[in-house]
């Protein structure tokens, strides 16, 4: 069943972006959008794309039950200027004056007391629904608690920070509940110039000047929101996110004087600022009024900013896209020096993805940041691993994908008998220029010091490793595999670290190999590589030995089955290479020991290349037993050629069926 996602406000600025935002970023999520006016041009408008209109009221406890029946997540907020409209014409009390005692705190006006009430008859529906997996909230700054008392007028922030306190509190929600605090929306210069106290002046020659006065100084750095585009990605970022984040809504920090040349240079019509915010806070002591409340604003906003220094709200910088931060805020994998980003651990663990569950690393950040290994910046430590399984036996996982990893997609070490079926991983980057690989060191599914492992019905499109299977794996078997783009079927990384790196008894069965996707070539059908057996440098971007020389490990390499394996457009058909590290000098050296390998039933054609079937062995320990049975590749799509065979350090007849 696909996820629900419940809109508060549908028809509203706020509510329209993130429905617009989900329907075209995220199809599969079904949507449900809550108006008071559900046969409005607008609600109907909505209804006509596929969105499910409901009529419910903020004030209606029975209606917002009924509307948030079976919600997965909701994005809900409160509209002060509505409240107000709506008291307004009830008769209500939202008068522009309403006096208080002057020696004690201001007293909230009426829709106040209506906005918060809002806010939470949300909270205490959402707490009842139990497929709800995240609330997100649009609040504001606490001005009150921020200023320490000093701004005690400031009740459209006040309204919406007290909801978001009384969620945060409430027991039922508070693994739910994360917020977004909204900037300065844009449109409300767009729409409403008086907001901002605009009006026109026109010379002798007829030439129109905009006077702007309004309550903040025309140097202070704002920041502005282009609603209708990015709330809905804001949304999304923090259904993703861990419960309890709050991020501030903003699309860029400009000052009011940069806005207002902005402004001119769009329109035309010249821009001038008068300061019209008078200094020292607005007294209280007459009470109430609308005017002293947004002068509040101005004198908060400059003294606090927007958040009021609070150090539990980041900015989208901090939240999706500081490297820094991740880098160092991971869990450290001792093996090759890399990190994991999230970390499952335990026995008898079952996992469905029914289809559409799984993890998005949003690693186009990464693949730009380390675009290819002739870039300064190409594979940094700290890269996180966006699944990474560690000390786990009798796991079954279905219906699963990672989409985006970071660096390798899925990694198992220290795991016994696991079942993984019907996963998907895909890594591309869609801003890399054609050709290039900007996704290296993005594998699919790896294994490391594993035992029995079954992996069927699994689909790759990246730019390395299909399957990697990694030192001291044994017992492995994979059926119906399909690797678009990347480098095949692995057995490597063997013998990069003096210690025993044997692997026995992998079975690869029904693989289909297809050049193409965003990265555009695939280099192997299936290969067995190992290091060479000296130590041998990386040079000083080798993190991996975290700087050391590396090489020299030791073990053997036996009983390995390729069967049925169907080539589209590889460089390399079966191979193996037992010189990875190679300085010029070391070639021949592995002490690795390959025998009892067979690549059996192959068809299909490489990318105009003449080699099939490269076997390089070691000089020290020559590889015995390779079998290459029934394995037809061309040299091309277009040709009948057969491609050929080459051999070295190889036992004497210890490669059969090809010629080499």
């Amino acid at each position: 069943m696909p996820k629900l996602l419940v809109v508060v406000g549908a028809t509203g600025q706020q509510g329209r972006s993130v429905i617009q935002w989900f329907q075209q970023n995220e199809p599969s999520i079904r949507i449900r959008g809550l108006t008071r006016s559900p046969t409005s041009d607008a609600a109907t408008s909505l209804a006509s794309t596929g969105v499910e209109v409901v009529k419910a009221d903020l004030n209606d406890f029975q209606s917002l039950q009924l509307a948030f029946k079976g919600a997965n997540y909701i994005f809900a907020y409160t509209d002060t200027a509505s409240i107000i409209r709506d008291s307004a014409s009830t008769g209500g009390s939202t008068s522009a004056v309403q006096h208080v005692d002057s020696s004690r705190p201001a007293t909230p006006p009426a829709f106040y007391s209506i906005e918060v009430q809002q806010g939470k008859n949300v909270a205490d529906v959402a707490a009842e629904v139990p497929e709800l997996e995240r609330l997100v909230w649009s609040s504001l700054a606490n001005v009150k608690k921020c200023s320490g008392g000093k701004y005690n007028q400031v009740f459209h922030f006040d309204a919406k920070a007290a909801v978001a306190e009384y969620m945060f509190e409430k027991d039922e929600l508070e693994s739910k509940v994360s917020c977004v605090l909204m900037g300065s929306f844009l449109t409300n210069v767009a729409k409403g110039l008086e907001f901002f106290r605009c009006r026109f002046e026109t010379d002798n020659n007829g030439s129109k000047t905009a006077i702007w006065t309004p309550p903040f100084p025309a140097s202070l750095l704002i920041p502005w929101v282009d609603v209708e585009r990015d709330t809905g990605a804001f949304v999304k970022a923090l259904i993703d996110a861990p419960p309890k984040t709050q991020v501030l809504g903003v699309s860029e920090w400009m000052t009011f004087d940069d806005w207002a040349t902005l402004w001119t240079d769009v329109t035309g019509i010249k821009s001038k600022f008068e300061d019209a915010l008078p200094k020292g806070a607005p007294s209280t002591n007459d009470g109430f009024d609308f005017k002293t409340m947004f002068l509040q604003t101005g004198h908060f906003l400059t003294e606090f900013g927007f958040t009021g220094g609070d150090p539990n709200v980041v900015e989208p910088e901090e939240f999706s896209e500081n490297l820094t931060y991740w880098r160092n805020n991971n869990y450290h994998i001792e093996f090759q020096n890399h990190a994991a980003g999230f970390v499952l651990t335990g026995d008898h663990i079952r996992i469905d993805g029914h289809g559409t569950g799984g993890i998005d690393g949003n690693g186009e950040v990464w693949y730009y940041a380390e675009r290819g290994n002739d870039t300064v910046g190409a594979t940094q430590p700290g890269r996180p691993i966006p699944f990474q399984l560690w000390n786990v036996s009798d796991v079954t996982i279905k219906n699963f994908h990672v989409v985006q990893p970071q660096l390798w997609a899925i990694n198992m070490m220290n795991a016994t008998d696991i079942v993984a079926d019907n996963i998907y991983v895909n890594a591309t980057s869609p801003e890399a220029p054609p050709g290039y690989n900007w996704v290296q060191n993005t594998d699919g599914f790896n294994t490391m010091d594993t035992r029995n492992v079954h992996l069927t019905n699994f689909v790759y499109q990246g730019g390395d490793d299909c399957v990697a299977i990694k030192p001291r794996s044994y017992n492995f078997y994979g059926h119906n595999i399909t690797c678009i783009s990347g480098n095949g079927i692995a057995i490597g990384s063997l013998g990069q670290y003096l210690t025993d790196a044997s692997v026995e008894n992998v079975v690869i069965d029904h693989a289909t190999i297809i050049k193409g996707g965003a990265q555009g070539n695939i280099g192997n059908g299936a290969y067995i590589k190992t290091w060479v057996g000296e130590l041998v440098s990386g040079g000083d971007r080798d993190y991996e030995s975290n700087y050391q020389p590396r090489g020299g490990g030791w073990g053997h390499v036996t009983n390995m089955l390729f069967s049925n394996f169907v080539i589209h457009g590889a460089k390399n058909g079966g191979a193996i290479t037992q010189n990875s590290g190679d300085n010029g000098t070391a070639a021949g050296t592995s002490d690795m020991l390959i025998s009892n390998v067979v690549f059996a039933n192959w068809t299909g054609y490489l990318d105009d290349r003449d080699t099939a079937a490269s076997v390089s062995c070691s000089e020290r320990n020559p590889c015995y037993n390779i079998n290459y049975r029934n394995f037809t590749l061309y040299t091309s799509s277009n040709d009948t050629t057969k491609a050929g065979a080459s051999c070295k350090w190889t036992e004497e007849g210890g490669v059969h069926g090809v010629d080499c």
